[in-house]
């Protein structure tokens, strides 16, 4: 096979082209190359960096050095990549600006130069003092556009979907760009943000990562097989309780007063501020509350000036120039005196719409305890521009709630790229964020024995000798990643009821509910018929949660999915009957088995139901027992209850969303 090649190469002179090639100078003894890019397990993306020692014996690197062909040259904010190029075709791995050139190290056997380069996030990081004028009708991708605009950063750099959340009120002031970034993406519920292998900013929103075509296939039945496996299931990424927080602003009147000198005619004593001919004052100064709508000051309503501290003199407002720029939470003051002397600018105001962000932030809390665990273990989320319309922050704890009450893993696979081409062209196009069918269930004892859709999360690619040589990828089962918008969920917490179950707690009406009731904050069956009641997720791949209790010896209960009416669904239940967890569909009256198997009876029970496509899994008190595939009724859309042969039987924390 052709072995993939490598290049680190630098634009030094700006014009577009990368015409210095650093490759041959980096040696191995100096510690090769490496390129580590991706997030933390908590979401987060990690800054990649670049770090080369430099063959310098004829003093090309050394920044001082008139004679070199970079002099003058060798400044921060060089473009600089990483390029493996494997058949003839170029890859591009990493992309950012040059940090730092140097030292220069001098010793009897050689002379080295260092140099150090990180990504475009790099420079959101460095950048403070931010800026971004309020707004109210930005979603979370023109949140961001507005901060990239505030820095200058062009179109070209950043790539972002169009966001999901609307965000009630936007605005950054005086603030660390990086931190800005994050909040906006915060707001967004589920949106992710990251530094691309191209150099550019890319934004996720809440509803990218979902749904089972994969961007590629590893594993059995591929070439594409990596020599080393490790699976990771963290107790940090575990939860049972999650305090989803939102924000609440007001808008007061029109063109109030946001601002007012403290320094003028009216203290005392007066202590307006002195202007002498010709003098120019600038500021910047910060409102008690984000404005919108903020209106040019106008001569003798909004400013005066005057040849007395006090006001008692000569009005000298009329030589007074005020300029005012709006930025955001605060504004920049620019007053200039065109007077032939000194003047006193004695009142000073501006006028606006103010948007406060008040006391009452509400949190939405969502618990759910697993059996035998000590206690609760909670997170608590921020959402800064995000308020409780619609409820959607409390949407947001369930799911990330019932998401996180099973650990997610973490898969992470290491592969030597001079094996095969096709691990080569694999590991070479992959990039954070893509979509991998992994299967690993051929080997027997050398098997994870995994199989499932995972999202990219970290590249990390060991170079040596001007090739790379390894690749680890690390993976998040794509399960892990909810619609946030097609959520459907009910703890049954309203007044008993002798027949129906009404309108769940999110998702609409429950239909055909008249077989069941409330009682005691859960769902019950009103007698041992059978009975189905639904409610629509309006998608077809979905997880689905639900709590059972009051089991005895006998009935069948559990989960519908896949629905359509009577004669066409997919049921998940524990079947007291004959002490077994089966999974069984009907179409058009027709009742097939899929699988089963046997489970002593007990008097409650957990399960969980996740279809993909054509495969269905089924857990039961936290243990997978049903996975298999089958391609019926793949575009019905409804999801619920069933129950048969057990008045006693109750239901309880009932949940489902979107794949």
């Amino acid at each position: 096979m052709a072995l993939p090649t490598y290049v680190i190469e630098a634009d030094c002179d700006g014009d577009g082209a990368y015409e210095e090639n650093l490759s041959s100078r980096i040696s191995e003894r100096w510690g090769g190359t490496s390129i580590r890019r991706g997030m933390d397990e908590s979401g987060i993306y990690q800054i990649s960096e670049l770090a080369l020692t430099l063959d310098n014996i004829d003093r090309r690197f050394t920044p001082e050095n008139s004679a070199s062909a970079l002099f003058g040259k060798m400044r921060p904010g060089v473009d600089i990549r990483g390029v493996a190029t494997h058949n003839a075709i170029p890859y591009t791995l990493w992309r950012g600006y040059v940090q730092r050139w140097g030292p220069v190290e001098v010793t009897l056997e050689q002379q080295t130069a260092a140099l150090r380069a990180s990504d475009l996030a790099e420079y959101l990081r460095m950048y403070e003092g931010l800026n971004v004028t309020s707004s109210t009708t930005r979603r979370t991708d023109q949140a961001l556009e507005a901060i990239f605009a505030a820095m200058g950063i062009g179109a070209s750099l950043y790539q972002l979907d169009v966001g999901k959340q609307s965000l009630p009120l936007h605005f950054a002031r005086a603030e660390n760009a990086l931190g800005a970034v994050m909040r906006a993406v915060q707001s967004e519920m589920g949106g992710l943000f990251w530094v691309t292998k191209a150099g550019k900013l890319r934004f996720e929103s809440r509803g990218s990562r979902l749904g089972a075509t994969p961007d590629q296939t590893w594993g059995d039945g591929t070439n594409i097989l990596p020599v080393r496996k490790s699976y990771l299931s963290d107790n940090d990424e575990f939860v049972t309780r999650v305090t989803v927080q939102a924000a609440i602003f007001v808008q007061d009147q029109d063109q109030q007063e946001i601002f007012r000198f403290s320094r003028s005619m009216d203290n005392n004593p007066a202590d307006s501020l002195a202007l002498t001919a010709g003098e120019i004052y600038e500021a910047e100064f910060h409102y008690s509350a984000p404005a919108v709508s903020v209106a040019a000051p106008v001569a003798s309503t909004d400013y005066l000036a005057n040849s007395a501290q006090d006001g008692s003199g000569t009005d000298k407002t009329s030589a007074l120039t005020v300029a005012v720029t709006d930025l955001g939470a605060g504004f920049r003051l620019k007053l200039t005196n065109t007077d032939a002397g000194t003047i006193y600018v004695t009142t000073f105001r501006l006028r606006g719409t103010v948007d406060t962000f008040v006391a009452d932030r509400p949190q939405f809390v969502a618990s759910k305890s697993v059996v035998g665990q000590i206690t609760d273990i909670g997170v608590n989320i921020d959402v800064p521009f995000a308020d409780d319309t619609g409820q959607k922050p409390r949407d947001y704890s369930i799911g990330v709630l019932r998401t996180q009450r099973y650990p997610v893993p973490r898969l992470v696979l290491e592969f030597d790229l001079d094996v095969h081409d096709d691990i080569a062209v694999a590991l070479l196009s992959v990039e954070i964020g893509d979509l991998i069918k992994f299967k690993d269930t051929l080997t027997g004892q050398h098997s994870l024995g995994v199989d499932d859709w995972w999202y990219v999360e970290s590249l990390n690619y060991a170079i040596a000798a001007a090739r790379v040589t390894q690749c680890e990828v690390m993976l998040a089962p794509s399960y892990a990643y909810r619609d946030l918008d097609k959520i459907i969920y009910d703890l049954f917490t309203r007044a008993d009821t002798g027949s129906g179950l009404g309108t769940a707690l999110k998702g609409g009406a429950w239909a055909t509910s008249t077989g069941f009731k409330i009682l005691s904050n859960q769902a019950a069956p009103v007698d041992a018929a059978t009975y189905i009641t639904t409610l629509d997720l309006a998608a077809a791949d979905g997880a689905f949660e639900l709590s059972l209790s009051g089991l005895t010896t006998s009935g069948i209960h559990g989960i519908v999915y896949r629905y359509a009416d009577d004669n066409n669904y997919l049921h998940a239940f524990v079947n007291q009957n004959v002490q077994e967890i089966t999974l069984r569909k009907v179409v058009a009256g027709v009742v097939s088995t899929l699988a089963y198997f046997s489970r002593p009876r007990t008097t409650t029970a957990e399960m969980r139901v996740l279809v993909q496509g054509t495969r269905h899994r089924v857990w039961v008190d936290r243990k997978l027992w049903i996975d298999v595939t089958d391609g019926d009724l793949a575009a019905n859309t409804k999801a619920g209850i069933y129950t048969l042969g057990n008045a006693a039987a109750r239901f309880d924390d009932w949940y489902g969303a979107g794949l």
